[in-house]
């Protein structure tokens, strides 16, 4: 992997040889741990992943609020125009009128 064999791997040839290594890194390690250390490595990797997702969802609830706020000041902004332009109708129908 050193030198010049590193220069003549491609890039999928490298991660998979680093992947490779991973893995036998977690072996080793898995291995020299107890039942009770791997059930808290366990745990504590499917908590990481689970806070993950919760922070998605955290953070797309809060983009959703945002554009339902958006949409309620749209459609006030939208109603005052319509009123606007129901008042100019009355007006200019009362001027044709006269």
């Amino acid at each position: 992997m050193h030198g010049k064999f590193a220069d003549e791997m491609g890039k999928e040839e490298i991660r998979e040889y680093l992947r490779e290594l991973g893995r036998r890194g977690a072996k080793a390690t898995n291995s020299k741990l107890t039942p009770q250390q791997r059930k808290e490595s366990a745990r504590k990797a499917a908590e990481t992943r689970w806070d993950k997702q919760r922070q998605q969802v955290e953070d797309s609830l809060v983009k959703l609020k945002r554009i339902g706020s958006d949409l309620r000041e749209e459609r006030k902004e939208l109603r005052k125009m319509r009123k606007a332009g129901e008042r100019r109708l009355k007006q200019f129908q009362s001027k044709v009128a006269k």
